[in-house]
């Protein structure tokens, strides 16, 4: 784990929404590239001036992460597979899928959702998963470093299963 640690730090930066000022912070400390899945564009509330400087990925799924699933009658949660829609799995694996190329590429990144707590986290967990070899305990442990606000629920794990078990990576 602290060779992937070391190789992410000040690499990756996971958080929440940015605020017009925060995007230009994010420039000037060299930050290249965001990844948004905060569920609205940014563009849409800053216009394209504020972003043009980065190199900006939006995706658009639903936060099923931030609340525990709600337990079927045999008192088991459903998974992933099970909650999101195919649409949002799909959205969820271009996340993944473009943060695995940023931080390969070594693009300082800043990935966020509203409030940094459920599906920015679990995009990140997975893409740590998947470059650590299907080491759950270590990703959750390096995303909890990285934000200890993260809030990773089965759902998130979950889910990580599920895009390491269907990726073509």
């Amino acid at each position: 784990m602290h060779r992937i640690a070391h190789a992410l730090n000040g690499l990756l930066r996971i958080g929440s929404l940015p605020s017009q000022d925060d995007l230009a912070k994010l420039h000037v400390r060299g930050c290249t590239t965001l990844v948004n899945v905060a569920g609205v564009s940014l563009r849409d509330i800053y216009g394209v001036e504020a972003t043009a400087a980065l190199n900006l990925h939006e995706y658009f799924f639903s936060d099923v992460f931030s609340e525990p699933a709600i337990p079927r009658s045999d008192g088991s949660e459903p998974d992933y597979l099970q909650i999101a829609t195919a649409e949002h799995r799909h959205q969820f694996s271009l996340a993944v899928d473009q943060l695995l190329r940023a931080v390969s590429s070594m693009n300082s990144t800043y990935l966020f959702c509203r409030q940094g707590v459920g599906r920015a986290p679990s995009v990140a967990l997975t893409a740590l998963y998947s470059l650590m070899g299907g080491d759950i305990r270590n990703a959750t442990a390096l995303v909890a470093e990285m934000r200890p606000q993260a809030l990773i629920t089965r759902t998130s794990i979950s889910a990580a299963y599920w895009y390491v078990a269907h990726s073509k990576r």
